[in-house]
This record gives structure tokens, C-alpha cells and sequence, in this order.
């Protein structure tokens, strides 16, 4: 089974969700919690939240090795919850990889960043990882994963 990666220039998007700093890669039960928050209060960010396509992003975080990771839903404009966050995701070039269900995020993303990158003519910054999870998700769904980047200088 061969993986396909599709550069595509990404208009920028803001959205509003919960958020959980300082994580390591090593994580396991954070992110889940996190999407359980997100679910139990989804409702105070967009009414329709369970008609909508669903975020999951990871940004680089102010120490080396660790990020910060929102889960969320784009922002109707309305004031942002207590305990939320909002963040503006800037337009750019991200590289995009398909992956089935949540068990292959982190193979995917092992794979993009050993295998994919250090051989391609994009170059991803770590900056940015955007999981789009479509309506109505389950665990096995497909969903994208957009890694931020710019085309390699040689």
C-alpha cells in the first residue's frame, strides 16, 4: 500500500477549542481527555458543532520537543468560552497525508517526518499539524493531516 502526500496551499482558519500545553511526544491520555472536554462543551463555541468538520492541531510549543495541542471547531465569531482558547492557523503551503482512523495518526505522522520529508522538495517546519476530522467521525473514519512546510531550498 503505497501513502500519498499532496502539497496544497492551505487558506488560513480560526478556530476556537480546549487546549492542553507542554505536551511530549510520548503522550497518550492527555490528547483523549482533551477531545472529551472539547465533545462535553462544544455546544458553547457553535450550536452545530456536531454537523462540522472537527480539529485537532498541534503547535510547536516555547521548549524545544514539547507542543501545545487544541481541539476544536472553526470560530462562528462569537465570544471565545471560559477556558478556551482561539487560534489563527496562517494560510500557507502544508503537505497532506490521509490517514484511517485515530490508530494511524501517530504511524502516519512517524512516517511523514522519518521517511516522507527528508527526501522531498518540501520542507516542513514542525510548526503546525492540522488533523480534519470529518461530520460524524468514528474511530476507523478517514480523516487529513496537514503538515505545515515550504519548498526546500537547495
Amino acid at each position: 500500500m503505497s501513502i500519498h502526500v499532496h502539497v496544497v496551499q492551505r487558506p488560513a482558519i480560526s478556530l476556537v477549542g480546549v487546549v492542553a500545553r507542554g505536551l511530549r511526544p510520548d503522550f497518550t491520555d492527555e490528547i483523549t481527555d482533551l477531545w472529551s472536554l472539547f465533545i462535553s462543551r462544544a455546544g458553547e463555541i457553535r450550536p452545530d458543532h456536531d454537523t462540522i468538520t472537527a480539529f485537532g492541531v498541534s503547535r510547536a510549543g516555547a521548549i524545544d520537543g514539547e507542543f501545545d495541542y487544541m481541539a476544536g471547531v472553526l470560530d462562528a465569531g462569537g465570544d471565545v468560552p471560559e477556558g478556551m482558547d482561539a487560534w489563527v492557523i496562517p494560510a500557507g503551503p502544508f503537505a497532506s497525508v490521509e490517514a484511517l482512523g485515530l490508530p494511524d495518526i501517530k504511524k502516519k505522522i512517524g512516517w511523514f517526518f522519518g521517511e516522507w520529508a527528508p527526501h522531498s522538495t518540501f520542507a516542513p517546519t514542525g510548526e503546525w499539524l492540522v488533523e480534519e476530522y470529518p461530520v460524524a467521525f468514528r474511530h476507523d473514519s478517514k480523516l487529513q493531516l496537514f503538515f505545515s512546510g515550504h519548498p526546500r531550498l537547495h
